[in-house]
């Protein structure tokens, strides 16, 4: 083969797709290897189930920029256009759940980086998120459920959509 081709995967949750117009209509075609004419210029959606997210999308590698709006969008999610393709290319997709971080007081969260009031993290179920924070907090809650709170380090593992309240 010498045409041009791309690889789509992703992770449960979610799926990957692609489809070509063409002269003669569009071809659809699901996840896996699919060869294309240098030159086309076929489109591939990501799509999380409802209830999930999309948590990052990699193109020949490199991550793309995903937007709060395509995360959770059950119906468009995120969509790359593999304009004049040629070579072999990549697509992957990997679907997990969303964390919203509620900060009190005058403490901070200094890991991960740029976590503020109101923002979300999204990860593969499974995952964990570890936090560093540049005091000890007096409270943290997840999802409601109190924790032990000890020095300026915190870890949770990703299982649900979920919420952590932080109180310094």
């Amino acid at each position: 083969f010498t045409g041009a081709s791309v690889n789509s995967s992703a992770s449960e949750n979610g799926t990957i797709s692609g489809s070509l117009t063409t002269g003669s209509g569009t071809v659809t075609f699901s996840e896996g290897y699919n060869e294309f004419t240098d030159g086309d210029d076929p489109v591939y959606k990501s799509v999380p189930d409802s209830g999930h997210f999309i948590v990052s999308v990699k193109v020949d590698g490199a991550t793309q920029t995903v937007s709060d709006s395509e995360r959770g969008d059950t119906t468009d999610g995120f969509s790359k256009t593999f304009t004049d393709i040629s070579g072999a290319n990549s697509i992957q997709a990997v679907f997990g759940y969303k964390t919203t971080v509620n900060i009190s007081g005058s403490g901070s969260v200094t890991s991960p980086s740029g976590i503020t009031n109101g923002s979300f993290i999204y990860r593969a179920e499974g995952d964990n998120i570890d936090f560093t924070f540049s005091t000890p907090p007096s409270s943290i809650t997840y999802d409601s459920v109190a924790q032990i709170v000890s020095g300026t380090t915190f870890t949770i593992t990703v299982l649900k959509n979920a919420t952590i309240a932080i109180a310094f």
